[in-house]
């Protein structure tokens, strides 16, 4: 899915939340919206909903990395090369 940045707090019920989303959605498949969770879009509901799931997963595994105590992030290096390796 890439990258999935986290979009600020908006009060939603209003323009703001939709708003708040359109700089990010021509490069990136997946938002955390501050104070509201994740959000997941695609061409087709089932690669959406892939998408949720990944995001879901990778979330847990931060977790419990962070419950052992200690989490290991790769450098911008290593990840543009894993992207280049594997896509």
């Amino acid at each position: 899915t890439g990258p999935t940045p986290l979009v600020p707090y908006v009060i939603p019920g209003g323009d703001e939340l939709p708003n708040s989303l359109i700089p990010y959605l021509a490069e990136h498949s997946t938002l955390l919206l501050g104070n509201h969770g994740v959000v997941a879009y695609a061409r087709t509901l089932q690669d959406a909903a892939v998408y949720l799931e990944t995001v879901e997963f990778l979330a847990r595994v931060y977790l419990a990395a962070r419950q052992a105590g200690q989490v290991n992030t790769l450098s911008p290096e290593q990840v543009a090369a894993l992207r280049e390796r594997y896509g």
